[in-house]
């Protein structure tokens, strides 16, 4: 989901500058809140995620904040502060919980789910800034292709989280399976 969250901290001035009416140097200041809170977060979620042996768990509010933040954007014009800190605590959860926990959740799908990761946030790098640019043109503002990629950055940490919950649940089954032969031969 850093492929989701980097292009957004880049262009979010400028989506603010013109959604809010904001000065250049406050919209600034609102697009720097994701860092600010990602570097006060991401070791506190870490810490959490540790201390509760439940990073799965964790990983869930990760993706939930992310969606959130973003269909706050597109859908709200809430103080966009209020999304500036979802999306921080969305990336800083993602190293110290996600990205370190999940061979510990998928097991040998790992590969297969940091593999998915990695394309979703290789083909964002790739697509935005080309849709953006063409819609920012084309519409002569930065607003519509910012709403598109708010709403698109939001399904996207939705199939994201629905990607890891299927791997992570098929892992389970199949653990279970294999549980249940290797009983059977024991009692044969």
């Amino acid at each position: 989901m850093n492929g989701i969250v980097w292009p957004f901290v880049a262009l979010s001035p400028d989506f603010f500058h013109e959604k809010y009416h904001y000065s250049a140097e406050r919209s600034g200041q609102i697009a720097s809140v994701v860092t600010i809170t990602a570097l006060i977060s991401a070791p506190i979620l870490g810490y959490i995620a540790d201390k509760s042996k439940k990073p799965f768990h964790i990983g869930v509010l990760v993706f939930i904040t992310e969606a959130l933040s973003f269909a706050l954007f597109a859908l709200t014009d809430i103080n966009p502060i209020l999304g500036c800190v979802f999306l921080g605590i969305g990336l800083s959860g993602l190293a110290p919980v996600f990205y370190t926990n999940i061979s510990a959740f998928l097991d040998e799908k790992a590969s297969l789910g940091f593999g998915i990761l990695r394309t979703a946030e290789t083909f964002v790098f790739t697509i935005v800034p080309f849709i953006f640019g063409y819609m920012a043109e084309y519409f002569e503002s930065f607003r519509p292709g910012l709403i598109l990629f708010c709403l698109s950055a939001a399904l996207g940490s939705i199939l994201s989280f629905l990607t890891i919950i299927i791997l992570y649940f098929q892992n389970r089954k199949n653990k279970n399976s294999d549980k249940n032969k290797t009983s059977n031969i024991v009692i044969s």
